[in-house]
């Protein structure tokens, strides 16, 4: 039973790459399709793309050229990603989220629905992401930062987690702003009392 699925699944694929993605990209680019990826309606993927297996993407998603998913990825509907982006496994990406070219997005993060960011931002693993945040370009964030729903995080800033522990939401919602390029913050649990100028 195992070895008729994968057969079907396989051939399921191969129909999808002959009749959508040859339509949409043309005979010269090269795209890869894992195995149990589902695909929404009206979806745009670029040239060079790698999607790993088990990934579902949702409707009217727009997927820039050499972009690389990795498995298990969950892309919400109207995500526009740029060119260059790669994807750990096992991210969830929200409905409405834009992502720049050339960013890198950690294994096991959660984006939530609306986010904006900037180009060459790299995301750590395990990060978490509230809806409506900003995140401007060049930013890093480390493993294990959740940043709240609402925030604004500026170009060039670094935000990763201290030696102590963190509970609870490290970036109230909407209480920090960011501005400013190559600002480090040491420990991503931001005093809402203290100013831009302290940090």
């Amino acid at each position: 039973m195992a070895n008729s699925l994968t057969y079907i699944n396989t051939k399921i694929l191969k129909v999808f790459y002959r009749t959508v993605i040859y339509k949409l990209l043309g005979s010269g680019s090269a795209v890869v399709v894992g195995s149990g990826v589902v695909v929404g309606s009206g979806v745009v993927v670029g040239s060079g793309v790698v999607v790993g297996s088990g990934v579902v993407v949702g409707s009217g998603v727009v997927v820039g050229s050499g972009v690389v998913v990795g498995s298990g990825v969950v892309v919400g509907s109207g995500v526009v990603v740029g060119s260059g982006v790669v994807v750990g496994s096992g991210v969830v990406v929200g409905s409405g989220v834009v992502v720049g070219s050339g960013v890198v997005v950690g294994s096991g993060v959660v984006v939530g629905s609306g986010v904006v960011v900037g180009s060459g931002v790299v995301v750590g693993s395990g990060v978490v992401v509230g809806s409506g945040v900003v995140v401007g370009s060049g930013v890093v964030v480390g493993s294990g930062v959740v940043v709240g729903s609402g925030v604004v995080v500026g170009s060039g800033v670094v935000v990763f987690l201290g030696s102590g522990s963190c509970s609870g939401s490290c970036f109230g919602s909407g209480s920090c702003s960011f501005s400013g390029s190559g600002r480090t913050t040491h420990d991503a649990r931001i005093d809402r009392r203290k100013t831009l100028a302290q940090l």
